[in-house]
């Protein structure tokens, strides 16, 4: 449940910025 809120705001964090290279990047520290 922990990993799934994290992945939740690594998307909204990616949503924040519009970038999908940092949205990618923060998805692949938080996994």
């Amino acid at each position: 449940m922990h990993c799934f809120s994290v992945l939740i705001k690594a998307l909204e964090f990616c949503l924040c910025l519009f970038s999908i290279h940092v949205c990618a990047s923060c998805i692949a520290v938080t996994l």
